[in-house]
């Protein structure tokens, strides 16, 4: 639940050896600081994330307090193929979508 992950992590804004920190991607940073709880109680979270690495995303993970880990790859069949055989193998729900350039945002309301 969201009330445990926070409830177990002390919030910091100071980066240690226990922060999980990727690299940038294309200028985005990726960090969650609650898949420390998250992922020490469910281990499978963490071994689902590791996997979408494995199958070729640039980057992976958890979204808010653990109800998605997600990836980022180079190209949609890349996805596909990844979401194709990780929902098969562990009997997911996984859905591939494209990211909006910044030329289809502007002029609604986003940038």
């Amino acid at each position: 639940s969201t009330a445990w992950a926070y409830n177990n992590f002390p919030l910091t804004t100071v980066e240690n050896e226990n922060t999980i920190i990727y690299p940038y991607l294309e200028g985005i940073r990726l960090v969650n600081h609650l898949e420390i709880p998250v992922f020490h109680r469910y281990p499978l979270l963490r071994k689902l994330k590791e996997e979408v690495l494995e199958y070729g995303a640039m980057a992976a993970l958890m979204s808010g307090s653990g109800a998605t880990i997600f990836g980022i790859y180079r190209d949609i069949e890349a996805a596909r193929s990844a979401g194709e055989t990780l929902g098969a193998k562990h009997n997911l729900n996984v859905f591939t979508a494209r990211m909006l350039s910044d030329s289809r945002c502007q002029g609604k309301g986003r940038s």
